[in-house]
């Protein structure tokens, strides 16, 4: 962001995700001399537009019948005091991200108790049993509600809606505890790091549903939903946002005849997130690695998202911009995608934030080309940004290059640029527009052959409607990229990593829960995943259950999958003395053939997949998740724990 007086946000290293992050990258930064810009490389990492069909989601949104969801008990909150209506600008304190709203208690929700007392539990259309609480907090143009999660039942399903809606949103529980199971990975401590947000539909209330399988008990629902947060800033409604920012800046609609300035516009996503139960929101990259894989990479500001349970609560707003040069109406192509976030790499060092979205992006998106050379001297940027929340803007000017202080024009110092190593930012001065509150994380783009290179993203300033040619501070891109971007994005850092073996591509393996037999679907194929959910109405998709490698090597094993004709159930095992048994034993298994690969042992990151085996429906479930382990050996008697059935992935 940018202010009158901003200053560094003193966190003193680097932080790298221990269970996502290539092992490269596990020293924090702080121990790594930053290279100096003659040495850094000079490729280029050039960009890609997706149509749209490469790795397209599951919608989480599902028909709404009112007259078939249960009563909803009403917790209702008054207006928020006037004096809480206020949107945070730069300050003194540090850079921050731009609140767009306020967190509020819940006292009659607050522990898991009061919560279950006040669930009235109904027969559901599926056969089980479901209940729901909803949510209102007076004049807010959106609500989010918190759920802090002790134990979501298998198979369970838990879906928000709005009021009138003829949609919810419908997550699984399965995701949600995938979630927070992230954060747990991570190193995340505490209530927030077990607290799982729901999205914001818009209006002041929201409504939730949960939902139990038929013959699962409903205490195995034990969440506690302590808090709120009142959103009076919401993407949404155009009338809350547009025009907020302040009148110097410039609509982007009104430069799309600028070199690169079109495309760059299709990279550029405003984020809302919380940190604790408060909104706030900057703006992202979207960046493309030199495979064009389409893997959504998002670069933003470590002052913006600098843990994983912020990168949890992540929602992204797509073409967040005016329908033409200065229009008030929103662009139409404008969307959000599916909520949440891994955080892969941050620094406060560079400012940056580097994170893998859960959800795809929407057709049309660009992924953004960069720079991992950097610029040095006097060079022509641009940037494309959401200040104060509002429609995207358009800055140009000036970058002088690389500096070693973060000084406002007449010498003041924003403080926490001075703790970074020495030449880590990159200074701007505009001629065209500004950033404000919001702007932060916003990407810096420099013209090479008439195609813009993202070089930095932005860290703060002085630059303003009051003071449009004060001094403007990017965190360098190269200098991220040498440390740690790399290795996700491809090439080679200015200090070449030892040489290791070539990664095995991760395929995603799909979980879907029969409502019918109560049993467990596990998938590498998207098509048969979209195919099972469009003929059978008793599965439900749960999201990603794990990630296995694709193909086979000599250090990796083959999982055999087989259909069992009687009880219309999977099995899958990676014994072949148990996959020859079955064969010459059990004459109601098909063998289906090999669905994927994983290890016999811990290696390149894997972790365990726990395995029982369900005596009532005599089926096995499986599981990567340590948390969904515990919760099954305590809480369901007839899963018999057989251990650890082989390693697999939690992320691609």
């Amino acid at each position: 962001m940018s202010g009158s007086a901003a200053q560094a946000k003193p966190v003193e290293s680097a932080v790298v995700s221990s269970t996502s992050a290539p092992s490269a990258a596990a020293a924090p930064e702080s121990t790594r001399a930053a290279p100096a810009a003659a040495a850094a490389p000079t490729h280029l990492i050039e960009g890609w537009t997706s149509d749209g069909t490469q790795k397209a989601d599951v919608s989480p949104f599902v028909r709404h019948d009112a007259t078939e969801a249960p009563a909803a008990r009403l917790i209702r909150l008054g207006v928020l005091p006037a004096g809480e209506v206020s949107v945070q600008k730069a300050a003194a304190s540090g850079p921050v991200p731009v609140r767009i709203g306020q967190g509020r208690a819940l006292a009659d929700t607050a522990d898991k108790a009061k919560v279950a007392a006040a669930l009235d539990w109904k027969t559901s259309q599926r056969g089980g049993k479901v209940a729901s609480l909803r949510f209102q907090s007076e004049g807010a143009l959106g609500v989010r509600v918190g759920l802090r999660v002790y134990s979501l039942p298998l198979g369970g399903l838990v879906r928000f809606h709005a009021d009138g809606s003829s949609q919810a949103y419908q997550v699984a529980a399965q995701e949600i505890q995938a979630a927070i199971q992230r954060n747990l990975d991570a190193g995340d401590t505490g209530e927030d790091a077990h607290t799982w947000w729901s999205p914001n539909l818009g209006g002041d209330a929201i409504t939730v549903e949960f939902e139990v399988p038929p013959g699962v008990p409903t205490d195995t629902v034990e969440v506690a939903v302590p808090a709120l947060s009142h959103i009076y800033r919401d993407a949404k409604d155009v009338a809350s946002a547009q025009k907020a920012a302040g009148s110097c800046t410039q609509d982007v609609n009104c430069y799309s005849g600028e070199q690169g300035v079109s495309a760059t516009s299709q990279s550029v996503a405003q984020l809302d997130f919380l940190v604790g139960s408060t909104p706030y929101a900057c703006t992202g990259t979207l960046l493309n690695d030199d495979k064009s894989s389409g893997t959504p990479y998002l670069l933003t500001a470590n002052h913006c998202i600098s843990t994983q349970t912020t990168a949890s609560s992540l929602w992204v707003f797509w073409f967040y911009r005016s329908s033409g040069c200065n229009n008030p109406t929103i662009a139409s192509a404008a969307s959000q995608t599916k909520a949440g976030a891994t955080l892969l790499y941050n620094s406060s060092q560079t400012d940056t934030s580097f994170l893998r979205l859960n959800g795809a992006p929407p057709a049309g998106v660009r992924y953004a080309a960069s720079a991992p050379g950097g610029l040095s001297g006097t060079t022509p940027v641009f940037s494309i940004h959401h200040p104060d929340a509002d429609f995207q803007k358009y800055s140009s000017g000036t970058s002088s290059g690389p500096t070693s202080n973060c000084l406002s024009a007449d010498g003041r110092s924003t403080g926490g640029c001075g703790s970074a190593p020495p030449t880590n930012f990159l200074r701007v001065n505009w001629s065209v527009g500004t950033t404000e509150g919001g702007s932060s994380g916003g990407g810096l783009f420099k013209t090479v052959d008439g195609a813009p290179y993202l070089v930095g993203q932005l860290y703060g300033g002085f630059a303003s409607c009051a003071a449009p040619n004060d001094n403007d501070y990017y965190g360098r891109f190269d200098v991220a990229y040498n440390a740690a971007l790399y290795q996700w994005l491809g090439g080679t850092p200015a200090t070449p990593a030892p040489t290791t073996t070539p990664a095995v591509a991760r395929t995603p393996i799909y979980r879907l829960y029969n409502n019918k037999t109560q049993t467990h679907f596990y998938t590498a194929s998207a098509t048969e995943r979209d195919s099972t959910i469009a003929q059978y109405s008793q599965f439900t998709y749960e999201g990603i259950g794990f990630y296995a490698q694709a193909s086979a090597t000599a250090a990796n094993t083959p999982v055999y999958r087989f259909y069992n004709t009687k009880t219309g159930a999977h099995f899958y095992t990676v014994s072949t003395t148990e996959r020859n048994n079955v064969l010459a034993t059990l004459p109601q298994y098909n063998y289906e053939g090999v669905s994927w690969y994983v290890y016999l042992a811990p290696n390149d990151q894997a972790t365990a997949m726990y395995r029982f085996y369900n005596t009532d429906t005599q089926t096995h479930f499986y599981t990567i998740s340590s948390t969904e382990s515990q919760n099954v050996q305590s809480k369901y008697p007839q899963y018999k724990y057989e251990g650890v059935g082989y390693y697999a992935w939690t992320s691609p």
